[in-house]
């Protein structure tokens, strides 16, 4: 890369936009060593490497300035070429899950890290795939926001809380409904399962703003002498 020796970094950034607009490949380019040694005045060199589906990491090794108008113009070219999230991360991008329709209160892994879980105020519950992000299923019934989710340590369940007074138990497995945890006296904000799998732990706000636990077994339908304490 003797040509590029003495210029200014905007003078190679212009430099190596030319040799790219001459048809040299991203890997060719990469092999030369070229180094920008200022990213001052890069950024419309790292907008247009980004329509030319250049890797992010590829530019910051050269010393371009990656814009988070770079981030997300390189973010919508992986979603339109079909990438999964091992590409968004590869790059260092964030990989969203899209399909809520309202803000998203709680996320939880399953045991074997396949699957995420969310809970949205549009009070719905959506399964993930954890690999590429593709939505695989929506839990729908709650009719409030769903404040809370967890998965059983066994990976069979999910159980979510909600504004609507109640916790549900769902089969991860299919997305049906096992059976609604009632009674409640004020909106479920949390849940958690024993790790063995035999309780149901729930938060519990009231309109007083007093606040309860609740302990029920995961394998009924309605708490047997619910053990309550306040928090």
């Amino acid at each position: 890369m003797l040509e590029f020796l003495g210029l200014l970094p905007g003078q190679r950034a212009a430099g190596l936009l030319a040799l790219v607009e001459d048809g040299r490949s991203q890997e060719a380019i990469e092999r030369m060593g070229l180094v920008i040694t200022s990213k001052e005045g890069t950024a419309d060199v790292t907008q247009a490497l980004v329509a030319k589906d250049w890797d992010l990491k590829v530019m910051e090794r050269m010393g371009l300035m990656v814009t988070q108008e770079a981030r997300s113009a390189r973010m919508k070219v992986l979603k339109e070429n079909g990438c999964g999230r091992e590409a968004f991360l590869r790059e260092g991008l964030s990989a969203p899950f899209e399909g809520h329709t309202n803000a998203v209160y709680s996320v939880c892994v399953t045991p074997d890290g396949k699957h995420v879980v969310t809970g949205s105020e549009d009070s719905t519950a959506r399964i993930w795939l954890l690999s590429d992000g593709s939505h695989v299923r929506t839990l729908q019934g709650h009719t409030g926001n769903v404040r809370s989710v967890c998965v059983t340590a066994d990976g069979k369940h999910v159980v979510t809380g909600s504004d609507d007074k109640t916790a549900r138990i769902w089969l991860l497995s299919d997305g049906s409904l096992v059976r609604t945890l009632q009674g409640h006296t004020g909106i479920v904000v949390s849940v958690c399962v024993t790790p063995d799998g035999t309780h149901v732990v729930t938060g519990v706000e009231r309109q007083d703003r007093s606040h309860l636990a609740a302990v029920r077994r995961l394998a009924r339908a309605h708490p047997r002498s619910a053990a309550r304490r306040r928090c």
